[in-house]
């Protein structure tokens, strides 16, 4: 949830300063109040319409397959790294085919497995899944069908069938992540937090992140977060129990001095990235004045 909001911080910063506006960015302004989690100020600024602040209605996440044998060429990586802009972030990336590469792609199959297998997880997943149409234009939230990453030949053919044509989602999403989102990616990235239990340095992360991608879309880069492992590191704790999971993650960064709390995959891929629906503005305003 701070990573989400770090991503919308970010988004709101940009869009200011594209609009005129210089924002002042307090995060965690009440330190007994972790619900109130940034205060923005903003004053009358010069206008800066930068390529991110173009790129924000272009970036959509791609779940479809990517081109495995195109590699993004260092100067794009070098744009990546020059992201990170917080001491309390880190940025990590390799290659699909290294041994970290390959170590984060089993593990988030083998962590997709757990998280299908767990009902309490899956349960609370398919309550933000929209598979029809009708789902898609009442809730105008969450993941759509229209986002999964299909042909247009496929999707329009998904839409037009009963929910139960698609078969068990579970195992539809297992599929995927083996067959088509970790074989076909080139390339993997993490975004590690020196304390994931310090709400101001997980919002940073989620501001990371939305640069990240931002950058991405410049670059014609596709993105796709990845998250399936920590979400099962977070599940082990919550329950206290062993988690070999963590202690694979705890591999992947080999840093002990740092905690991976986002992945992902990046690289070219072979079908655009839809956009998802959203609320529009006035709803959201509308719904909190409310």
């Amino acid at each position: 949830m701070y990573i989400g909001l770090g991503c919308a911080l970010e988004n709101m910063l940009i869009a200011a300063r594209g609009r005129g506006y210089e924002p002042q960015l307090k995060i965690l302004p009440q330190a007994d109040d972790p619900a109130f989690v940034a205060r923005v100020e903003l004053r009358k600024g010069r206008v800066d319409s930068g390529a991110h602040f173009r790129a924000i209605a272009e970036r959509h996440t791609n779940r479809s397959e990517f081109d495995r044998a195109r590699k993004p060429p260092r100067p794009v990586l070098d744009a990546f790294d020059a992201q990170v802009k917080s001491e309390q972030t880190r940025l990590v990336i390799f290659d699909a085919e290294s041994v970290e590469g390959k170590l984060f792609a089993d593990g988030t199959i083998e962590a997709t497995e757990k998280f299908v297998a767990d009902h309490e997880m899956l349960r609370d997943s398919d309550r933000w899944f929209r598979p029809s149409l009708n789902e898609i234009n009442r809730q105008r939230d969450g993941l759509a069908l229209t986002g999964f990453g299909l042909s247009d030949l496929k999707l329009r053919a998904a839409l037009t069938m009963p929910q139960s044509w698609l078969g068990d989602f579970g195992k539809l999403w297992i599929d995927a992540t083996r067959q088509n989102h970790c074989a076909t990616a080139p390339m993997f990235g993490l975004i590690a937090v020196r304390d994931r239990s310090d709400y101001g340095q997980l919002v940073e992360s989620g501001r990371l992140w939305q640069r990240l991608h931002l950058e991405a879309t410049v670059q014609g880069l596709a993105m796709h977060p990845l998250n399936q492992m920590m979400e099962i590191a977070d599940r082990d704790r919550f329950l206290n129990r062993d988690s070999e999971t963590a202690r694979k993650l705890a591999r992947i960064i080999n840093d002990e001095r740092w905690q991976v709390v986002f992945g992902f995959r990046s690289g070219y891929a072979k079908l655009p990235g839809r956009p998802g629906p959203r609320r529009s503005v006035e709803q959201v305003m509308r719904n909190e004045m409310a």
